[in-house]
């Protein structure tokens, strides 16, 4: 139907479908450009994070398809838009208002740590709003999956207890050390 959000390497549309007239949110990705800019492993971890979590505050996903050029990640259509263009529109929002977001987002992001997952990219602009109003997290792109089991494994492996860094020290690595977000939201300490 229409263009709603563009990334870095594919675009958010609008879709209907034709049989229940139900809204979806479809995620196109362009092949090349993700590994160009070698991020298919991101990609297939998002897919992953949407088919495994069922969270009321966690945007749902439906479908994952692909065509030679592009992959596609159905996933449910959330009317109310993000927060970032609430904000924008409205500055800031009053006490009462930003405690019933807030709780919804603590909400979503202890399901996720639960299960072992890390967002890593937490801004408004990956917060989006339900016609009922409630918030929903999305945008997995940039998220860490297994994290705890990995931590776990480490915690085995350690051997001094007076050494707490070597849990840090270890799960950095494991992967080659990236920085990872968006510029206007990363905490200074971390870029430098």
């Amino acid at each position: 139907m229409k263009i709603i959000s563009k990334g870095a390497y594919g675009r958010v549309i609008l879709a209907r479908k034709k049989a229940t007239k139900d809204l979806f949110a479809i995620k196109v990705m362009d092949k090349g450009a993700m590994v160009d800019m070698n991020v298919a492993e991101f990609v297939m971890n998002e897919r992953d994070i949407l088919n495994k979590v069922d969270c009321d505050f966690v945007v749902r996903g439906i479908w994952t398809f692909q065509s030679h050029k592009y992959l596609y990640m159905v996933m449910e259509y959330l009317k109310g838009g993000d927060c970032g263009t609430l904000l924008d529109r409205f500055g800031c929002f009053n006490y009462k208002t930003a405690r019933f977001y807030l709780a919804h987002i603590v909400l979503a992001l202890e399901h996720l740590h639960g299960r072992g997952i890390v967002h890593r990219d937490l801004k408004p602009d990956n917060i989006l709003i339900g016609a009922d109003g409630h918030l929903k997290l999305t945008d997995f792109g940039l998220s860490e999956a297994g994290l705890k089991k990995r931590l776990d494994n480490v915690k085995k492996e350690k051997t001094s207890p007076a050494n707490p860094q070597l849990i840090h020290q270890k799960s950095l690595s494991s992967k080659k050390p990236r920085i990872l977000g968006t510029a206007d939201y990363i905490a200074p300490e971390v870029i430098n």
